[in-house]
């Protein structure tokens, strides 16, 4: 392990971040810095951050299949790969399938070749998506369960991994993929906010009845995670499944969200099949006044359905364990005013 210690007068290791200024970057080049990293933050627009002692922007116009890697490695340790066409919940707004393989596996592949023809780089990390198992599934999943992905998010974000594994192989570089389900945090995006929008309006939500169990996990957690891959010094070459210590029904996620935020459980029963249409409700609604009522299909089929992550592997293997426990997670993400 990489000695941080401020006694210490080697230079640290330069560890270059892509998608650095989007949710997850934000708070892991925080994490990085704080532990003693340098960090070579890759970027579209640079942040107002330039006086952090170790953190250096490098602007970029944009990634593609034919981006020049070779002076963002210069000097590099490790490769943090973060950057990605996200999965859109508004299906108004859909990229094309096209887009996201070239964003998601094309630029990856570009990234991971320059990675190797390097031969410096000591290890290239790789955030995928626990969506390239399943969207939902009756059974809990771990590294073990075949990939059966049912987006072409997912899809494009599995043959990313393929490539990374196929380029790598063979090489000086090691490699860890990390497969992550919902990740929410202060600032978060996607379903977690919507919940907390329907929570602040302090209307009864219809979500009594649903008896599943999903894994999510804090971004206090991802960070950590990724930080302690970065310096585990032993030969990894694997993929994890990583999430928070424990899963949720929908009314118990709920439930915590009040609490963070201050607000009574109003949950009542509604039968699912209700739900259902309710979704496709919101979709029309959607359709015909172009504002989003905070419920659609795609928001309802998680809801409802279950994705329950078993991630012994990591905790085994690489020794750790999660710092925030999900109750923890929910009060930093929406307690003490942010959610207002």
């Amino acid at each position: 392990m990489y000695d941080m210690s401020t006694n210490d007068s080697r230079e640290k290791p330069l560890v270059l971040v892509t998608g650095a200024t989007g949710f997850i970057g934000g708070h892991l080049l925080k994490g990085l810095v704080l532990v003693g990293y340098r960090v070579r933050a890759l970027c579209r627009t640079p942040v107002s951050d330039d006086d952090i002692e170790g953190l250096e922007w490098v602007q970029t116009e944009g990634l593609s299949p034919k981006t020049d890697w070779n002076e963002f490695l210069d000097g590099v340790d490790s490769v943090v790969h973060l950057a990605a066409l996200a999965h859109e919940s508004n299906q108004s707004r859909k990229s094309s399938d096209d887009a996201y393989y070239q964003v998601n596996a094309g630029v990856t592949e570009a990234l991971v070749t320059a990675v190797r023809d390097n031969g410096s780089i000591r290890r290239m990390i790789f955030l995928s998506t626990i969506g390239v198992i399943a969207t939902t599934s009756s059974l809990v999943v771990d590294e073990k369960t075949p990939c059966n992905p049912d987006t072409v998010y997912a899809k494009s974000k599995l043959e990313a991994e393929e490539r990374i594994q196929s380029v790598l192989s063979g090489s000086g570089t090691d490699w860890c993929i990390l497969r992550p389900p919902v990740v929410y945090g202060p600032g978060n995006p996607g379903n977690m906010d919507r919940l907390r929008k329907l929570v602040l309006t302090g209307i009864p939500l219809p979500f009594g009845s649903i008896c599943n169990q999903r894994s999510f996990i804090y971004v206090g957690n991802l960070s950590g995670i990724i930080i302690h891959v970065i310096g585990f010094p032993a030969k990894l070459n694997r993929v994890y499944c990583v999430a928070d210590n424990q899963s949720l029904s929908t009314p118990e996620l709920i439930n915590l969200i009040c609490q963070a935020v201050d607000r009574s459980d109003r949950c009542w029963p509604c039968p699912l099949w209700l739900l259902g249409m309710l979704g496709h409700g919101g979709d029309f609604f959607r359709s015909v006044f172009g504002t989003d009522p905070g419920i659609n299909s795609y928001s309802v089929e998680r809801l409802v359905g279950s994705l329950a992550i078993d991630a012994a592997s990591i905790h085994k293997e690489l020794q750790w364990r999660p710092p925030f426990t999900i109750e923890e997670g929910l009060v930093e993400t929406f307690g003490s005013g942010k959610s207002h």
